[in-house]
């Protein structure tokens, strides 16, 4: 069925409500939903701001959401679920107008008593013989004499120790710059990810995780930017025509 309703705009975001969830039925967790409806309509104003840069449309449409605390309902999720899917798609648009990408948001309406604000889509293929890289499961690399190098299965593998008291970064927000920065990393001359330069990388700003929940320790994060930012510009060098033996 052809999509016929109005492209969402930044006030668009900025001015919807949701309802409550039927009694006995929890929703989402309201604070969580607002905190990220603020960046998606910073993304909508200016698609190219590197401090929401993470947000993709995949990132959109995979964001999930905790529950309310108890006694409270929440927002209703079925009405969340079908607002991000519009979303994913317009900014889809919005950013690669030619692509005709078409983004499904899942259904989140399940039994489920617990949503933890995770990334759990992180399953690619880092190596041969080696799939699903659910998460980050190596400690933060020691610094390194070389700051360049870093490959994109690098990236994807690197796990950074957590910090709890709000002092660290939001994990999913480093975890999905992180997916763009290992795709551009392993093809430089993708056009849907031109606006990722190594500028992008140094401007890029992250929120602190959601209270109550530990985030990605700064330092360790910092230091992996930095080396991706290094080893992406001698990349971009590279394919405009650089020394491609340079290191």
């Amino acid at each position: 069925m052809a999509d016929d309703r109005r492209p969402l705009t930044a006030d668009d975001i900025h001015d919807v409500a949701f309802s409550k969830p039927p009694l006995g039925r929890r929703g989402y967790n309201e604070d969580q939903v607002d905190r990220f409806l603020d960046l998606l309509e910073a993304k909508f104003r200016d698609p190219a701001d590197p401090a929401v840069a993470f947000l993709t449309p995949s990132a959109v449409a995979s964001t999930i959401f905790g529950s309310p605390p108890i006694g409270l309902r929440g927002y209703h999720r079925d009405e969340v679920d079908r607002f991000l899917a519009d979303a994913a798609h317009d900014l889809a648009d919005l950013t690669c107008p030619s692509s005709g990408l078409r983004v499904q948001r899942p259904n989140r309406s399940t039994g489920l008593t617990e949503r933890k604000t995770e990334v759990t889509g992180r399953k690619n293929e880092v190596a041969e013989g080696k799939n699903a890289v659910a998460g980050r499961k190596a400690a933060a690399p020691e610094p390194s004499a070389e700051s360049a190098g870093i490959t994109a299965a690098e990236v994807l593998e690197t796990e950074f120790r957590r910090i709890f008291g709000g002092r660290g970064y939001d994990e999913s927000q480093v975890d999905r710059f992180l997916d763009d920065i290992a795709a551009r990393l392993s093809d430089p001359t993708d056009p849907t990810r031109s606006w990722l330069t190594p500028s992008a990388i140094d401007d890029v700003r992250f929120a602190a995780p959601p209270f109550g929940r530990r985030g990605y320790h700064c330092d360790e994060v910092d230091e992996l930017l930095e080396r991706c930012r290094t080893e992406l510009a001698r990349l971009l060098d590279r394919s405009a025509g650089g020394d491609p033996s340079a290191p």
